[in-house]
């Protein structure tokens, strides 16, 4: 069995898309309690709203399917929570986490979440929220708000998922069949869809594993443009012996400042969209 390297099935949902206009709050600004004028500043929190597929869950020790909203607030800081993510065009064989040092902000046990399926956020700790949803309480492409009683903090809106990846070996379900997607040692290209948008990133990463699985080697990540398709060079594969064994995780990701008039400051808002398939190296 193998673990998985960091935080799906054959069969990719697919579910109706609502659009709704967001306002442009990029200019806009405050009045302090002596008239003067105060723009906002910092960020305030980060909202994680991940979904998660494991394409075979008994090859990994892991569920189908994950989905959770994880909120923090906290004083602003000048600092940001997702910079660990490649950026776009770039490829990496370490990954750095980092967040930022906080005071955090308590808001009460529980703040709500407002959209099609409404949610509530229940605090662990203060200035910490979260909850666990069902995968039909995600409303794809759709504007969500969250609010502390009748107050509105910000507002965001979710990501959509995948109607194919490809190779499509990588999504086999059956652990006899698994780990049958071969990943060229000369250069590994993988193909997605729908695409995204200007404000999304792409992100594939081959976790790579002993022949028998109990032994990580290392991997190879690389991030772009969400376009459909995204090529890892051989140069960060080439030194993996033949025959390994791979996770591979394809994320989108889409990251943005969300304006909090509560705060007068913003809110780090993190969609994230991950499926994890299996494959070898040749």
């Amino acid at each position: 069995m193998i673990y998985l390297f960091f935080a799906c099935s054959s069969d990719v949902s697919i579910m109706k898309v609502n659009n709704e206009e967001t306002e442009d709050t990029s200019n806009v600004s405050y009045t302090d309690t002596n008239g003067s004028i105060a723009p906002p500043e910092g960020v305030a929190g980060y909202l994680h709203y991940y979904l998660k597929q494991v394409s075979c869950p008994a090859c990994v020790g892991e569920q189908e399917l994950e989905v959770t909203m994880d909120l923090q607030l906290h004083d602003p800081v000048n600092d940001t929570y997702t910079s660990w993510i490649p950026e776009e065009g770039s490829c990496t064989s370490a990954f750095y986490y980092t967040t930022p040092s906080t005071n955090p902000i308590s808001l009460g046990s529980t703040l709500n979440v407002q959209s099609i399926h409404p949610l509530s956020l229940r605090e662990s700790s203060p200035g910490t929220y979260s909850t666990v949803l069902y995968e039909t309480q995600y409303d794809r492409n759709y504007n969500y708000s969250i609010h502390a009683g009748d107050t509105l903090l910000f507002t965001f809106q979710s990501l959509h998922g995948f109607d194919f990846i490809e190779p499509y070996q990588m999504l086999w379900v059956d652990p006899s069949y698994a780990f049958e997607a071969p990943i060229s040692k000369n250069g590994a290209t993988f193909w997605w869809g729908p695409s995204g948008d200007n404000q999304q990133i792409f992100n594939v990463t081959v976790a790579v594993y002993s022949y028998d699985g109990s032994q990580m080697l290392g991997y190879a990540s690389c991030s772009g443009a969400d376009t459909g398709q995204l090529t890892i060079p051989g140069q960060y594969l080439s030194s993996f012996p033949s025959g390994s064994l791979a996770l591979i995780h394809l994320t989108r990701h889409k990251v943005e400042l969300e304006l909090s008039e509560y705060f007068n400051s913003y809110i780090e808002t993190h969609m994230e969209w991950e499926v994890i398939g299996t494959g070898y190296v040749q």
